[in-house]
């Protein structure tokens, strides 16, 4: 992460009583055929004792408002549609963006336009 330039990348950590509990990462993607602002949510990491509380879904929602802010156009994630779905992702198909890694269940490639732009297919 020290190599990666700092504006591809967005950590966001949330605290209980001083103790990080959650943390989600967003990293740059890059289409050459499309040039719209990308980024890619991995898995949200919340720790044992804190989940099914609502915290990773308050640290996406806080996650995109700030990429929002930023001006990123568009977030993808590779997960459960039931759980990313509540904060605005909708499944997409691989014509659509490109996964990074082979997809073993294509059902969970997610995306989220931030902004009026979409991808294309």
């Amino acid at each position: 992460m020290k190599a990666t330039p700092k504006d591809d990348l967005f950590v966001l950590s949330g605290f209980l009583a001083q103790v990080r509990v959650g943390c989600i990462l967003f990293s740059r993607m890059t289409y050459d055929q499309d040039k719209k602002d990308v980024f890619i949510l991995p898995p949200v990491a919340v720790k044992p004792d804190w989940q099914k509380q609502g915290l990773g879904q308050k640290l996406i929602s806080y996650g995109l408002g700030a990429l929002r802010k930023a001006g990123i156009d568009v977030v993808l994630t590779y997960g459960d549609p039931t759980y990313y779905c509540k904060t605005g992702s909708a499944q997409i198909t691989q014509a659509v963006a490109q996964a990074p890694l082979e997809l073993s269940q294509p059902h969970g490639w997610l995306a989220q336009s931030l902004t009026q732009k979409q991808f294309r297919s």
